[in-house]
């Protein structure tokens, strides 16, 4: 049967680069000069993070640490995709990724890189060592990734070994399966939230019914989810409660949200409505010649701080024309000659009303610090 062709493509969408390789990775230098460029391009206009999709059976080991080579020129973050296959050298390159996603039905598989040598004993011996190379780029690859020691790596790779996704993620070679849902810290304490227990500084990701929950983390989720699930609860039984406990903890966060925001839309509107009513009065008190209008902002501040006083004390002021009859008719004569460095809010009030005014428009930081005073502000 004919290997697949070997394709590989660059492209830059939603501001990331996205590669595809397909196919059986053979000497690509049909390829290389336009997919070289293709990336200095991508990368010169600013793109650091790339996406790779692969779906191959491997091929020619030097021709994917090349491939690898250019990739890792991305300083962001590398998610791998793969496809229904991955599989010898095609590995090395998804073993050099930030992030490994595969399909549910993706088939993985890795062995010892191998070659085909002629020429004489010192030749054999030369190409031997190449190899030997290759192998130990290899092992520290998939060691790097999977944090399988070299031993077990060893021990896999002694011929073909296949593994499915959820095997591959096991063992550390894939770092999600698409579709799946994985059980988070974010996840755990928003249903904290809801349930109204203490965050819980851990994290958990069980999303194979098969693997065991860690002892601490399930006694965690047992202790939030009491009311709901048995001391003897399952990892499968856990992980569903948890999926259901978190639909309704994501329904209690927006109607916290929504009666927060309702909650400020009030208070606004009450905020809103208390200075149209300070406007209004302090207005009307300007109009009627009680107050001047340079003093209209001060009273508009301390209405809103206190309406009743400030109004009371807005309506017991003396209009202007009141005030200049109290001075044609001497009710204030002979009071600029009284010391009045002593006066407070209410002597003003009392025996110079006029000057109260007057005060308020030559020096209204005193005014301001006489009338705190007097209204205990």
């Amino acid at each position: 049967m004919a290997k697949p062709k070997f394709t590989i493509t660059a492209e830059t969408k939603n501001q990331k680069a996205v590669i595809r390789i397909d196919g059986y990775i053979s000497e690509w230098s049909n390829h290389a000069q336009g997919f070289k460029m293709k990336l200095d391009q991508i990368i010169a206009d600013g793109i650091v993070d790339a996406e790779i999709y692969i779906n191959s059976g491997g091929g020619s080991c030097f021709e994917a640490n090349e491939i690898a080579n250019e990739i890792g020129r991305f300083t962001g973050s590398i998610t791998a995709r793969l496809g229904a296959l991955c599989a010898s050298a095609a590995t090395y390159i998804a073993s050099k990724c930030d992030k490994v996603v595969s399909a549910k039905n993706t088939s993985y598989m890795i062995h010892k890189p191998s070659a085909w040598f002629d020429g004489n004993s010192d030749e054999i011996e030369a190409k031997l060592k190449l190899l030997k190379n290759l192998n130990k780029e290899y092992l520290s690859a998939y060691t790097t990734k999977t944090a399988l020691s070299d031993k077990e790596i060893t021990a896999m790779w002694k011929t073909d070994y296949w593994m499915d996704s959820e095997e591959a993620k096991e063992k550390g070679f894939i770092d999600e399966i698409e579709g799946e849902t994985d059980i988070t810290e974010d996840d755990v304490n928003a249903i904290a939230r809801y349930k109204g227990a203490p965050k819980i500084a851990a994290s958990v990701r069980p999303t194979d019914t098969n693997q065991k929950i860690e002892i601490e983390m399930k006694e965690k989720l047992l202790l939030v989810l009491g009311s709901v699930l048995a001391a003897d609860a399952s990892d499968a039984q856990i992980i569903a409660a948890v999926e259901a406990m978190k639909q309704k903890a994501a329904k209690f966060e927006s109607a916290e949200e929504a009666r927060i925001k309702a909650e400020k839309d009030l208070n606004d509107l009450k905020e809103k409505a208390l200075k149209d009513a300070a406007e209004a009065f302090v207005q009307s008190c300007v109009d009627k010649k009680k107050i001047l209008a340079s003093q209209k902002d001060f009273f508009v501040k301390a209405y809103i701080s206190d309406a009743e006083g400030t109004k009371k004390t807005l309506e017991d002021m003396p209009a202007a024309s009141q005030l200049s009859k109290e001075t044609t008719s001497g009710g204030n004569a002979g009071a600029s000659a009284e010391d009045r460095s002593k006066w407070t809010y209410a002597d003003y009030q009392d025996k110079a009303p006029t000057a109260l005014a007057e005060l308020a428009e030559s020096d209204p930081d005193k005014y301001e610090s006489l009338f705190k005073a007097h209204y205990n502000k």
